[in-house]
């Protein structure tokens, strides 16, 4: 009886050493299958959790993350069109119990300067603070509206502000603590006519026939490209319903008109230039009256 008691426990014991031992290894299997989906390397562990240092690479990781950020935002297009800008972006699906016209995506700056905004909202409002404080003082210095590039340019020293370390230990840091997670789509009007810039997380900005940002951009700028053939030949009335079919061939079955916003930006009959921020019953008649068979697709 001992004995058989005794083999019996002995098999128990290998039992469990053999039940443990499949639980590690399918432990094993999970963590080595996560490294495959998601590779972090050593280094980037090492230099990412400091938004002012550089890895060996060059690499500054959490401006990349801040510029992932962007990419997962809201899709967004801007197009220089021949009599003027125009500015089309989309929200995401959000709850019914939120009220859509609380959250913007494009903002009027001025009358005559609008931007588009993709990413984190609360990073935008501030870029749009900052470019209205620099606006109003401009205007109490010199009596004029400073041009685009000077407000984007401006807008980009103001996300480089994350590295803004004060020679005092003691005095606060200025503005923020991380790359803003945002990026912007300028519209204005200069000398050299309508203009339109993009300004990244990384402070880099730049002039644009058409640029587009946020979710599916990459797709968004082939499609955007095959417009810039026929620029000088297209008015804003003409662009509006091609671009909003690009949204309309990306989103899929979350495109949603109501969801669109569109703003203008042209010279009025006085000959300057303002910003019309269009209706949704104002972008079905437009579209409609500029090309029936885009309607006839949107309509599907």
């Amino acid at each position: 009886m001992p004995s058989r008691m005794a083999r019996h426990a002995r098999m128990a014991v290998v039992v469990l050493h053999l039940a443990v031992g499949i639980v590690n290894w399918q432990r094993v299997l999970a963590v080595s299958h996560a490294i495959r989906q998601k590779p972090v390397s050593r280094t980037q562990r090492m230099y990412d959790m400091d938004a002012a240092v550089f890895s060996p690479e060059g690499n500054l990781y959490q401006v990349e993350y801040a510029t992932k950020s962007v990419l997962r935002g809201s899709l967004a297009v801007g197009l220089v069109a021949s009599d003027g800008v125009l500015l089309v972006a989309t929200n995401q699906k959000q709850s019914p119990l939120l009220l859509p016209e609380s959250v913007r995506k494009i903002v009027h700056v001025d009358g005559t300067i609008a931007c588009a905004v993709s990413g984190l909202q609360p990073d935008g409002r501030l870029l749009v603070k900052q470019a209205r404080a620099y606006l109003a003082h401009h205007d109490r210095l010199y009596e004029e509206v400073p041009s685009v590039d000077s407000i984007a340019a401006h807008l980009s020293n103001v996300c480089l502000l994350f590295n803004n370390y004060p020679e005092d230990p003691n005095e606060e840091r200025k503005m923020h603590a991380r790359p803003l997670g945002v990026g912007l789509l300028l519209a204005g009007w200069d000398d050299d006519g309508p203009a339109l810039l993009f300004l990244n997380p990384a402070g880099s900005q730049g002039r644009w026939h058409a640029k587009a940002m946020g979710r599916d951009s990459e797709a968004a700028d082939k499609l955007l490209r095959s417009l810039l053939g026929t620029r000088d030949m297209l008015h804003l009335e003409t662009a509006l319903p091609k671009v909003v079919k690009i949204f309309h061939d990306l989103l899929g079955d979350d495109f949603c008109t109501d969801r669109l916003e569109v703003t203008l930006l042209k010279r009025s009959a006085q000959g300057e230039p303002h910003l019309r921020l269009l209706s949704t019953q104002e972008i079905a008649q437009r579209v409609q009256m500029a090309d029936p068979e885009v309607t006839d697709v949107l309509s599907t």
